[in-house]
């Protein structure tokens, strides 16, 4: 039997919701601002879909996945890991207005 987790973070970003969306909206760019990632690479894309590839360190050790992404514009990514080690993970982003800028809360 399969146990279930549920995790959630949260931050808030000094920036417009529209613009803090369009930056995560571009996977390619995760190394650039997601510490531990080496690389992400869009493998397909169709419509709100597309099939990704990343590496990243985790706890020092480097780490390959496959992602199933669908992204809702200036609201939310949903990532299901279809390939590695946490296979059939479901990670969402959802993004938020608030007084500061931009919250974004992963579960």
């Amino acid at each position: 039997m399969a146990t279930s987790h549920h995790i959630e973070n949260s931050i808030v970003i000094k920036g417009k919701l529209e613009d803090v969306y369009a930056l995560a909206e571009e996977v390619e760019r995760y190394p650039e601002f997601i510490p531990g990632y080496e690389g992400s690479k869009v493998l397909s894309r169709e419509g709100n879909k597309a099939t990704i590839e990343r590496v990243a360190k985790i706890m020092g050790k480097r780490t390959a996945w496959k992602s199933a992404a669908t992204f809702h514009k200036n609201e939310g990514i949903e990532f299901e890991q279809i390939k590695g080690p946490l296979k059939g993970m479901i990670v969402k982003w959802t993004f938020q207005r608030a007084p500061e800028g931009t919250k974004i809360i992963i579960t």
